[in-house]
């Protein structure tokens, strides 16, 4: 999937008022728009595409819980534990719950997460709206804190998420992201 699909040209168009009827009229926009997408899923701890995925990891700690990283969870095909098939688990919404608690063990899970173009949540693709226009009209001054010219001086916002936009994504970050970025 496009990382346009987010933040789709024709709102982007409105909204920066532009005049050329195609994204790639606008070459930075377009690279706006990728980074800003790739920056939502390590702020979620998720892969926005709807896709199917397999996600293997060592689990140390004694949980039932296993994290998947692409939000939401679509389905399961396979829960597999140190080589064996697992059939008895609970697909939720960050991802799978066991019946036990395992502890220094292989998991692999094979599932489909994500999100299709059509169903973004409006939440995400305001997110996605806001940042990536915000980007664009200040291009020259991404790393800047402050900009002085003749007429005064503007302090922006250090590179990265801007804390509007981290609100609107709060709901939808992964469980498993314990930090905030």
């Amino acid at each position: 999937m496009a990382a346009l699909d987010f933040a789709p040209f024709a709102k982007l168009k409105s909204l920066l008022v532009l005049e050329k009827a195609a994204i790639t009229d606008y070459p930075q926009l377009g690279e706006i728009v990728n980074r800003v997408k790739v920056a939502f899923e390590i702020y979620l701890g998720a892969k926005l595409d709807l896709a199917t995925y397999v996600h293997s990891q060592f689990q140390q700690t004694a949980t039932r819980y296993i994290y998947l990283p692409a939000l939401p969870i679509v389905s399961v095909a396979s829960v597999v534990l140190d080589s064996l098939a697992q059939t008895d688990y609970k697909i939720t919404a960050f991802g799978v719950v066991l019946p036990a608690a395992i502890q220094e063990t292989s998991v692999t899970v094979t599932f489909s997460g994500g999100y299709d173009s059509t169903s973004y949540p409006p939440a995400i693709e305001k997110a996605a709206l806001t940042q990536t226009v915000y980007e664009f009209k200040n291009v020259n001054n991404m790393g800047s804190t402050s900009v002085s010219t003749e007429g005064g001086s503007v302090t922006y916002p250090e590179l990265g998420l801007l804390t509007e936009v981290k609100r609107m994504l709060a709901p939808f970050r992964n469980a498993s992201v314990m930090v905030p970025l």
